[in-house]
């Protein structure tokens, strides 16, 4: 199991240290130099980081006999500029990515000191700490505020998260793996602080350093004086011997939860292996069972295509039968009407050749009536003249003679049509004065004779 790995620390603007980029190793990282080099500022500049709360960093120079503690030692460690001081830490997280955690810290009123938590994170692995905590110009670099610091991070590609309290900062790494602690409890921060504090002076107490160095430096005023320093010493040894017996302690319990830890991990990883595979065969017997249905679908598809075109040929024969039918039973319909036309038409036919028979002969009679008219009017006309002579011959009465004989003749005549216009009009009581009525109903019945006739012949067209 991988864990997250400090690569570097960088400072910007901290006492005698404009910016300073410091190489972590993975396993022990020593610092050396003489009195005065800054050792104990680079240190304290990673506590910063790793534990942000002013109740907790204090700190005294083993090397200063002046140094009372309180905020004064993180106060008077920062640059004279005036402007805000960074300490950062960049971890190599386990999946491979980058992390920046650091802290602004820009003074107030001495000696107070604010802290500003912050995380970067998203960063290319080619992109430089100082291209984020400097701003370069070409004769000089300056510092750079918070916002001024966020331009820079939104340029890089990453991102930038302001904490407004060490709670939230401290959770934050926790679940990117950073710290194995969340540190929100005063016990767990004490426990860290102590951890830190053994790491930064070795071991050594407060007040096993302060005896030490008046052991060592102060004159000698007596051998009972030296005695008794020297036991107030080996007490302190003997407490000191303690403390780092509880820290040894405190680190076996932490190595061994963290084996535990680890040993779970690895349980928990073999589990979800051994799931991962059964999963996995279950998804391919899946996969198969799929397949399968996929082609027993397919097949499915298929026949219910072939039985669809069955279907749709058999509908398209049913339609032309359909037709068929139809147009059979049209066929038939006309048939029958036919045969009901012709039928109508035979007795139409029947009852035309009666009326034609009917019409011939009033045809024939209203012909004979009208020569018997013609006959009538001449005899009329021959009689008037016949008068007319005889009155105007009546001296002459041998001519009177002979057209009285005419005239009479004539009668007989007239008669004789007479009597066979009766026998043609079937009429035995036929006189010459209703001859004009007698046309006029003879030539009726012709012309509703005509009518009919002309009917018959229409329905024999339509049929």
């Amino acid at each position: 199991m991988s864990r997250a790995r400090a690569a570097s620390l960088a400072l910007v603007n901290w006492k005698g240290v404009f910016f300073e980029r410091y190489l972590l190793d993975r396993h022990v990282t020593a610092l050396e130099g003489a009195n005065g080099a800054g050792k104990t500022t680079v240190m304290i500049a990673a506590y910063v980081v790793l534990l942000p709360d002013m109740s907790r960093l204090r700190f005294t120079n083993l090397g200063e006999s002046a140094a009372t503690g309180g905020d004064r030692g993180v106060f008077g460690r920062l640059g004279d500029g005036g402007g805000p001081a960074y300490s950062a830490i960049d971890f190599e997280l386990p999946d491979g990515t980058r992390l920046i955690a650091g802290v602004k810290l820009e003074r107030k009123a001495e000696p107070s000191v604010e802290l500003t938590p912050f995380v970067i994170s998203d960063l290319d692995a080619s992109r430089r700490i100082s291209d984020l905590l400097l701003i370069s110009h070409e004769e000089h670099d300056e510092v750079p505020n918070l916002e001024q610091v966020a331009a820079s991070v939104t340029r890089a590609g990453a991102r930038l998260t302001v904490f407004p309290s060490a709670k939230e900062y401290f959770a934050a790494l926790f679940e990117r793996g950073v710290t194995p602690l969340r540190l929100s409890t005063d016990e767990e921060r004490n426990k860290l602080n102590e951890r830190l504090r053994t790491s930064m002076t070795g071991g050594i107490s407060r007040a096993l350093t302060a005896e030490l160095r008046s052991f060592l430096l102060r004159e000698e005023s007596g051998l009972s004086d030296t005695l008794g320093r020297v036991r107030k010493n080996l007490d302190a040894c003997r407490r000191t011997r303690i403390e780092v017996a509880e820290a040894r302690t405190l680190e076996h319990e932490i190595s061994g939860i963290y084996a535990a830890g680890q040993g779970m991990f690895t349980a928990a990883i073999g589990s979800s292996r051994k799931r991962a595979a059964e999963l996995s065969r279950k998804v391919a017997d899946e996969k198969a069972r799929v397949e399968q249905a996929r082609r027993a679908l397919g097949d499915l598809t298929r026949e219910l295509e072939e039985a669809s075109l069955r279907e749709t040929a058999r509908s398209e024969r049913r339609m032309v039968a359909q037709a068929a039918h139809a147009e059979s039973l049209e066929r038939a319909r006309r048939a029958q009407r036919a045969l009901e036309i012709g039928i109508r038409l035979a007795e139409l036919s029947r009852e035309l050749t009666e009326a034609d028979q009917v019409t011939g002969a009033l045809r024939d009679e209203r012909e004979r009536a009208v020569a018997l008219k013609r006959e009538r009017k001449q005899l009329r006309d021959a009689a008037r003249e016949n008068y007319e002579r005889a009155a105007r011959g009546l001296a002459d009465s041998e001519a009177g003679l002979d057209e009285l004989h005419r005239n009479a003749s004539e009668q007989r005549r007239a008669r004789l049509l007479l009597d066979q216009a009766r026998q043609l009009l079937a009429d035995p009581g036929f006189e010459v004065a209703a001859l004009n009525v007698t046309k006029e109903r003879v030539t009726l019945e012709i012309q509703s004779l005509d009518a009919e006739r002309a009917q018959s012949d229409r329905a024999h067209e339509l049929a």
